[in-house]
């Protein structure tokens, strides 16, 4: 397990730990929440506003699985929160070159195979 840290001016103001490595992270468009891509995973963090957090400790942060259906054992590359009209869309690439759109309710909702031989992230 590897730690998970959510930082505002180097302060650890949110924590949880991911089992699979993470490749792609993005956030959404109102801060409410950020989701995580990786091997075989698709994962939508929030802060849980229900645990108060002890003077200077974290507060925890609930991970909630994407529903990958048939897809769940491609490696997701990359991630990206919607913006605008489809502000409530998560949009993923697969390392098989598949775009993929998550719905609100992080389900696989539609694919595109866009006829690649494969998908990588470019780091810059």
């Amino acid at each position: 397990m590897k730690p998970l840290l959510l930082l505002q001016k180097d302060v650890v103001m949110a924590a949880n730990k991911v089992s699979n490595k993470v490749t792609g992270v993005s956030f959404s468009v109102d801060s409410s929440y950020f989701v995580t891509a990786g091997n075989r995973h698709v994962k939508f963090w929030y802060l849980d506003p229900t645990k108060a957090s002890k003077a200077g400790a974290p507060l925890p942060l609930l991970g909630r699985s994407a529903l990958l259906g048939e897809l769940r054992n491609n490696f997701f590359y990359d991630v990206a929160c919607g913006r605008g009209s489809t502000s409530d869309s998560t949009f993923c690439v697969t390392s098989s070159g598949l775009l993929c759109e998550f719905n609100g309710k992080r389900m696989l909702d539609k694919w595109v195979d866009l006829r690649v031989s494969a998908a990588a992230r470019i780091n810059y």
